[in-house]
């Protein structure tokens, strides 16, 4: 289903991601220099470009893509700067923890891949997002969730990396990458029905 509906303990409660979000272009300045934070400089890929007007975001805030094929990924910001003309910023409501929102907005990537708007550039369906149902429980439990996510995402990134560095075998890594892959999205639908329990793993 493209908005899954499903049980959720009882002090939990569904909501749209309208209701806990909004998006904004950040603040106007100019004759200040910052960093340019686009796409390729946040991957790694494209050395530090230093600007001098643009729309300035503080380090630690959520953004995401808005435009290109990667809409619907959200990224924070590693330090103030002027955010690229691809984001928007993302204002998350004070009974949301930033961090559960991005994991939740993960796993919902293919669903806004698919639904993007726009045949050359395509962009991110907005009405898509903003209506998203969206599993909201009480923040110290979001909290408890994002902690035992990092935890595990840390142990599955590090066994992935591990695999990455090996020569050789490359049927054996992309299998074994393919079922890291898989368990990341069980433990994340696990995560978002208030079911991650006591799981030594984690």
């Amino acid at each position: 289903m493209e908005n899954e509906i499903y049980a959720l303990p009882d002090n939990w409660s569904w909501t749209k991601l309208k209701n806990v979000c909004s998006l904004s272009q950040g603040q106007k300045i100019s004759d200040k220099n910052f960093p340019y934070l686009e796409v390729k400089y946040l991957r790694g890929f494209k050395e530090k470009k230093m600007i001098d007007s643009g729309n300035y975001i503080s380090a630690g805030t959520k953004i995401i893509l808005v435009d290109g094929e990667n809409s619907g990924e959200i990224f924070t910001a590693p330090e103030n700067g002027y955010m690229g003309s691809t984001f928007r910023a993302l204002d998350i409501f004070s009974n949301v923890d930033a961090d559960y929102f991005q994991y939740f907005v993960s796993t919902k990537k293919e669903l806004y891949h698919s639904k993007k708007r726009g045949s050359a550039i395509p962009h991110l369906d907005k009405k898509l997002f903003y209506t998203t149902p969206f599993p909201l429980p009480p923040l110290d439990e979001q909290k408890r969730i994002v902690e035992i996510l990092d935890k595990v995402f840390l142990k599955l990134n590090q066994a992935e990396e591990k695999l990455n560095l090996i020569v050789g075998y490359n049927d054996l890594k992309n299998n074994t990458i393919g079922k890291i892959d898989v368990m990341k999205k069980s433990i994340l639908a696990q995560a978002f029905r208030g079911k991650l329990g006591t799981n030594k793993f984690y």
